[in-house]
């Protein structure tokens, strides 16, 4: 008699844990996918910078949720107090967006990414003069003034012009 007891526990416990769904907790109803996220799928938009992107893909990321603080903050001050869906259609006939002009993908941010960093060294670049340069440009405003290539006027008057533009120009650049 004690083993049907078992029995029949047993199978009650088995039926009770079937009806509740085997202990598995309930899932999150699925989020809607964006209509948008065809143009980024793999590509984290929280890591994405404003400056990483082209103008449509700014456009077509407008609204999207999870994109980046920088993203969303610019995004808001271009925008103002439009509607997304209108400055977004106005954005793609500017810009003459396609579909191909909208996809993100992380080859393409890295390439952006590559890119704004030459651009920026090379600004930096240009934006420090060499001695060099500096020197070059010494040398032309001493030729200008006909102090070439000893200089007449105090007080460097009996110098070697070169000399007083390499000392100059190894104080400040900008010394010419």
């Amino acid at each position: 008699m004690k083993h049907k007891a078992n029995i029949v526990a047993a199978c009650a416990a088995t039926l009770l844990t079937l009806m509740t769904g085997c202990g598995e907790t309930t899932k999150e109803p699925p989020k809607p996918v964006s209509p948008n996220a065809k143009y980024y799928t793999g590509v984290k938009l929280e890591q994405i910078d404003v400056f990483d992107l082209n103008d449509c893909q700014r456009a077509m990321l407008a609204g999207e949720p999870g994109i980046s603080k920088d993203l969303s903050e610019y995004l808001s001050k271009v925008i103002g107090d439009r509607p997304i869906k209108e400055w977004q259609e106005e954005q793609y006939q500017i810009y003459a967006c396609k579909d191909e002009d909208k996809k993100i993908t992380a080859d393409g941010i890295a390439s952006v990414k590559s890119e704004n960093y030459k651009r920026e060294h090379q600004q930096e670049q240009r934006s420090e003069p060499s001695v060099g340069d500096c020197v070059s440009r010494g040398i032309e405003y001493f030729k200008e003034n006909g102090s070439y290539p000893v200089l007449k006027t105090e007080p460097n008057a009996g110098r070697s012009a070169y000399e007083v533009a390499v000392e100059r120009c190894n104080r400040t650049t900008t010394a010419f």
